[in-house]
């Protein structure tokens, strides 16, 4: 039989530290015994591991180690990191999060971050953001790089009114009297359920005008990209404008154009320069709430409105804020943030 190779692939030794620095051993557990020069393959695991401890009370010590998986309803205080990213699955909200890799290994749940967001758990910061298990879009304009680019994502029929704000990370929005039909919209790329979601906005007032004319201003989600006189399945919170008042109200349309036709419910509040925080659920295949809040954590309400309404209103995936002006006076200076939308589920 030849002798063993060494480092240098010479067959000139055959003692034990040549081969054990050049084979490695393989099983189902772990020796109890083991040389700290040679390595062990897992093959029930398919990991790699090498012992750091003596040879006679061996520390096995993963050499490429691979994420573990935890799943739960909260944030574990402490998580064992085996010195890499943890992947938590939050099973209550079916969102996924990693440890940030300075609180290793302590595992402060203070340093959970989105998995998917790449943000505080606290507070979702980025783009499009899909999870296969429950779908969520998230945007706080903090990302783009230019109003130009914030409108490669968000497309504008007139971006001299409706248009991305890069310096103050929010849309803003100019209707003025005699205006045409106008609208900015984001593009899911999917449809999302037709039974249960949640959206969040942001939106702040700075003038609201009324006249004599009914028009209406929305925010809300559309199985088209069409602006508002053009047929189409759309839930929206609404500003409408009405007998010299403006109020806001639940809209709910299934195959018309919401500029026009549609369900409007009891005035939920009247419409005024003020900052508003509005949370748009979709119940069931035949029920949708609108509330408004007046802080940004969503709990101090400021009124609702259930409308009951079709199940034929389905496929939707257009995220857009749009007009319809009669022009007779009406007008609206207003931005939207912070935009945020859970597939799957009717709680925030």
């Amino acid at each position: 039989m030849p002798a063993g190779i060494d480092s240098n692939w010479s067959r000139t030794s055959g003692s034990d530290d040549v081969l054990n620095k050049t084979t490695y051993g393989q099983g189902t557990s772990f020796p109890s015994t083991w040389p700290t020069t040679r390595i062990f393959w897992r093959i029930d695991t398919n990991t790699l591991w090498k012992n750091t401890g003596t040879e006679g009370t061996p520390v096995w010590t993963e050499l490429i180690p691979s994420p573990t998986f935890n799943t739960g309803t909260s944030f574990p205080s402490t998580l064992a990191t085996k010195g890499n990213t943890v992947l938590l699955l939050r099973t209550d909200t079916h969102t996924n999060y990693h440890l940030d890799s300075a609180e290793r290994p302590s595992g402060n749940p203070s340093a959970y971050i989105d998995y998917l967001a790449e943000s505080p758990y606290t507070k979702g910061t980025g783009h499009l953001i899909i999870n296969l298990i429950n779908p969520i879009f998230q945007d706080d304009f903090t990302l783009y790089s230019s109003d130009a680019n914030g409108l490669l994502f968000w497309l504008t029929t007139d971006s001299s009114d409706l248009n991305v704000s890069n310096t103050n990370n929010r849309v803003d929005i100019t209707f003025e009297n005699g205006d045409v039909d106008k609208k900015i919209t984001v593009d899911l790329l999917s449809t999302i359920s037709d039974s249960a979601w949640v959206m969040r906005v942001k939106i702040i007032l700075t003038t609201v005008t009324t006249g004599t004319g009914s028009n209406r201003f929305l925010f809300g989600i559309s199985d088209s990209n069409s602006i508002a006189n053009v047929s189409q399945d759309m839930l929206a919170v609404c500003i409408h404008y009405s007998s010299s008042a403006a109020n806001w109200k639940t809209f709910d349309g299934n195959g018309v154009a919401p500029g026009t036709a549609g369900t409007l419910s009891a005035s939920i509040r009247t419409a005024s320069a003020e900052t508003i925080y509005a949370q748009l659920t979709r119940l069931s295949t035949t029920s949708f709430k609108v509330e408004l809040f007046s802080d940004a954590s969503f709990t101090t309400s400021l009124g609702s409105a259930i409308n009951t309404i079709s199940s034929g209103i389905v496929n939707l995936r257009y995220i857009h804020f749009l007009n319809e002006q009669a022009g007779l006076g009406e007008a609206l200076t207003a931005s939207f943030s912070d935009v945020g939308l859970k597939n799957g589920v009717t709680t925030w």
